[in-house]
């Protein structure tokens, strides 16, 4: 989920994020969150994040990661925004990561005027990006058929302020996600706004010099 939220949010030539880097990362910070709410393993209950009581370590590093920090507070009891701010700043490296390993990114090298440059990370194909953005359009043309995690997917676009790019030669798709939000769980309809409305503040605060 997560790594998909990825590949559609980076210019899949340029490796560039397609927003502000920050509302970016609190978008993938958002997709993990999700990703352990899904999962079981924490919960969301009056805007604070809660682990579940012997719940099953996962395999995957990225959210035992979040399992080991959480572990680390008063029970897990934290706000949710907050949380949010905390991991973007690890997010988007972490999830490159997970898709180099899995061989869904490659690293390119970069010279800029003869200087050599830190190396840009895009997809090995570009159907990798692509398969993803034709999901996303298809839960909002057809919202009665998409499932949980297409209709969880459109939820973490939305948040993360990239619909309107994904959207941007047919407005109208747009109407459809109220409905699809709808249909999610309450603890992720509640992640998702909290999302929207630190990656609205995330994108109106300046970079640090």
């Amino acid at each position: 989920m997560t790594a998909d939220l990825y590949l559609l949010s980076h210019d899949d030539r340029a490796g560039t994020p397609l927003g502000p880097a920050r509302s970016v990362a609190v978008g993938l910070a958002a997709g993990l969150l999700a990703e352990a709410v899904s999962s079981g393993i924490v919960r969301v209950h009056h805007d604070h994040l809660y682990l579940v009581p012997d719940a099953v370590v996962p395999s995957d590093p990225l959210l035992a990661q979040i399992v080991s920090d959480l572990a680390q507070t008063r029970g897990g009891a934290v706000p949710v925004g907050r949380w949010l701010r905390f991991m973007a700043d690890d997010a988007t490296s972490g999830v490159r990561s997970w898709l180099v390993r899995a061989g869904a990114l490659q690293a390119v090298p970069r010279r800029v005027l003869g200087f050599t440059r830190p190396p840009v990370f895009v997809p090995v194909s570009w159907e990798l990006p692509a398969s993803r953005a034709v999901a996303v359009r298809a839960a909002l043309n057809h919202p009665a058929d998409a499932t949980p995690p297409a209709r969880l997917l459109v939820g973490l676009v939305h948040a993360a302020g990239l619909l309107d790019w994904l959207t941007r030669d047919d407005h109208r798709l747009r109407h459809a996600v109220p409905g699809l939000l709808a249909a999610l769980p309450p603890d992720l309809r509640h992640l998702l706004a909290v999302t929207e409305t630190a990656v609205a503040s995330a994108a109106l605060t300046p970079p640090a010099l």
